[in-house]
């Protein structure tokens, strides 16, 4: 269809620093001044450019998963290598030669009731479950042996449909996307349930 040019939506995104912590904490607030009988909200997210350096059998996705857990898996696994295992370097080739190396991950939180951890190699293949739980406490990392990024948030399975995003993991930069409106879950409806 033809845009319309009409700005709407407008944000504030408010960092705050404290001296001697390496947590940075974001505040994104949005104004809804849309008309709520047309304009629906598919997805709202923040996205970060993460550089890694190693080769992917020694880079690793992280998601928080329920009660304090953790899911976590190198881009290519090495078949139960211990050193891979515990984030250490893993020098070696993967046991198995044509090792898939994942690129693409995500855990959605579209219910309070549930949450999936997805992943895929490439835009064109399938994704493939790994695991699934009730309720995420919303916390993604991307890194390699040379560090990464963490990016929680806040009241994260109250707050679905979230999804935290892994892309292009393989690559130079890696991005992460805290999606506070999963667009993979229904539009935002703004509209009032009874009038």
């Amino acid at each position: 269809g033809m845009k319309s040019g009409r700005e709407w939506l407008p944000f504030t995104v408010r960092l705050y620093f404290y001296t001697g912590q390496t947590a940075v904490r974001i505040v994104h607030s949005i104004t809804f001044d849309g008309d709520q009988e047309r304009d629906f909200v598919r997805g709202l997210g923040l996205q970060f450019g993460v550089p890694l350096r190693e080769e992917p059998r020694n880079r690793t996705v992280r998601f928080a998963g329920a009660d304090g857990g953790t899911w976590s898996e190198p881009l290519q696994p090495g078949g139960g290598n211990a050193a891979q295992e515990r984030g250490e370097n893993f020098p070696g080739n993967p046991v198995f030669a044509a090792n898939a190396i994942w690129d693409e991950f995500k855990l959605s939180q579209p219910t309070p009731d549930g949450f999936t951890i997805v992943k895929r190699t490439n835009p064109k293949s399938t994704w493939i479950n790994s695991i699934a739980g009730k309720r995420s406490s919303g916390l993604a990392f991307v890194g390699d042996l040379g560090g990464g990024l963490a990016v929680s948030v806040k009241n994260f399975w109250q707050s679905y449909p979230a999804e935290l995003q892994v892309k292009n993991a393989s690559r130079p930069v890696a991005n992460l996307t805290a999606w506070l409106w999963s667009p993979d879950g229904p539009e935002m409806d703004m509209r009032h349930y009874d009038l």
